[in-house]
């Protein structure tokens, strides 16, 4: 789980499942960028366009080369997570790791990304499971909270 601060993707919780011979995970802590990341992607998406704007320094780096540095396409991609509650990051933060994110939004309006990161290799062949699952965790916090969903 990440929120938005100072500009930048926070760690703020992790959950590590044992289950994996190879895992990732993240420091409580970290920072990623809002760009190049799928947490930061959703944490961006649904404000106001000069608020994005203001949050994003150009020129946007190039993480790998896989990372969209193109105001343009990024802002289509945050528009696209908008109206889907989720992005994705296919190695556009570290070459072999892709995320999937989704938004979360509490009563007070503070955002949070739930994330699952994981091998590329493994994300292709699970998208559509982990996006399943994913979105019905978040429906489900949002549930017990009394959110809408």
């Amino acid at each position: 789980m990440t929120v938005l601060q100072e500009g930048k993707v926070v760690v703020i919780a992790v959950f590590t499942p044992p289950t994996q011979a190879i895992r990732l995970t993240a420091s409580i802590g970290s920072t990623w960028p809002l760009h190049s990341s799928a947490e930061g992607k959703v944490l961006l998406a649904g404000l106001p366009l000069p608020s994005i704007r203001a949050l994003l320094h150009e020129p946007l780096e190039a993480r790998t080369s896989r990372t969209v540095t193109a105001p343009d396409a990024l802002l289509a991609e945050i528009q696209e997570a908008a109206g889907s509650g989720f992005a994705v990051d296919q190695e556009g933060t570290a070459m072999g790791i892709s995320a999937l994110a989704a938004r979360l939004i509490d009563a007070a309006g503070t955002r949070y990304a739930l994330s699952i990161l994981l091998p590329t290799s493994r994300f292709e062949a699970r998208f559509g499971e982990l996006r399943e699952q994913l979105l019905g965790c978040r429906a489900a916090i949002a549930a017990s909270a009394g959110l809408p969903a």
